[in-house]
């Protein structure tokens, strides 16, 4: 019978990834809105991600279960934390809990706000950003943090402990923050979300749920704080965004996501 790869592998998974993703944002991010053939590389490159993250990874490599992937949705066994029924009324909590803060945040920043709210904007937001939520989820805490566990868990003596979650969550925190760098204040608020859903999705892995709450405080973030998206190179030279070119007729709700 077939075994599954050492968990320290998921170091090296983790390390290319990142290097991948930086070395297109920041040494070709400009300037893949001007060519089409690097449009057309950045589409093969993500075809070829999501493949490895949904299932070369997980499946060939590491023989990962649903249940701690996230993707067991139904059922309401001990044996399936993630599952809605297990799973909602912590992601619920966390991410009313995230509301009410950034609520709080955006009144001391901006104390008409409210008033002057865009709901088509925060509608056109969400809507759009769940997608991208979801997407992040798959990564951060579907694959990175589960990757993680494996590696913590040679370190450790073992999954499931104090000392494991805690190494887990936070190594999960740095990398979602670092990948939302140079935005300083984003940077800092993905560390600190991404403390919070890292825990949650440790305890109760579930990438619908994630990707929810992720998009519901996300739209909060940028349309309620009034706080830009951008990052990357991305952030001194928004039209440049390589999500707006690779996607078509995006680039016209650029103020709206970003």
């Amino acid at each position: 019978m077939k075994k599954p790869i050492h968990p320290l592998w998921g170091i090296v998974e983790i390390a290319a990834f990142a290097g991948i993703y930086f070395s297109v944002v920041y040494f070709w991010g400009l300037q893949i809105a001007k060519s089409p053939g690097l449009i057309m590389a950045v589409w093969v490159l993500i075809i070829a991600k999501a493949i490895y993250l949904l299932w070369i990874s997980p499946l060939v490599l590491h023989m990962d279960k649903p249940t701690i992937r996230g993707w067991q949705l139904f059922g309401r066994g001990p044996d399936n934390p993630g599952s809605f029924k297990n799973a909602w009324p912590l992601y619920i909590a966390v991410t009313f809990i995230g509301a009410m803060i950034l609520t709080g945040y955006a009144l001391f920043l901006h104390q008409g706000v409210f008033p002057h709210l865009d709901t088509k904007a925060m509608a056109v937001k969400f809507f759009v950003y769940l997608s991208w939520a979801v997407i992040q989820g798959i990564v951060f805490f579907g694959f990175i943090l589960v990757r993680l566990r494996g590696v913590a868990g040679v370190f450790t003596g073992g999954e499931n402990t104090l000392r494991h979650c805690g190494a887990v969550v936070v190594l999960t925190a740095i990398i979602f923050a670092a990948f939302h760098f140079p935005n300083p204040e984003l940077t800092i608020f993905a560390f600190m979300a991404g403390i919070i859903w890292a825990w949650v999705f440790y305890n109760r892995p579930n990438i619908v749920l994630m990707g929810l709450s992720h998009a519901v405080l996300g739209t909060m973030l940028h349309q309620v704080v009034q706080l830009y998206m951008r990052i990357g190179p991305f952030y001194q030279n928004p039209d440049a965004n390589i999500v707006t070119h690779i996607v078509p007729g995006l680039s016209r709700l650029m103020d709206y996501i970003f």
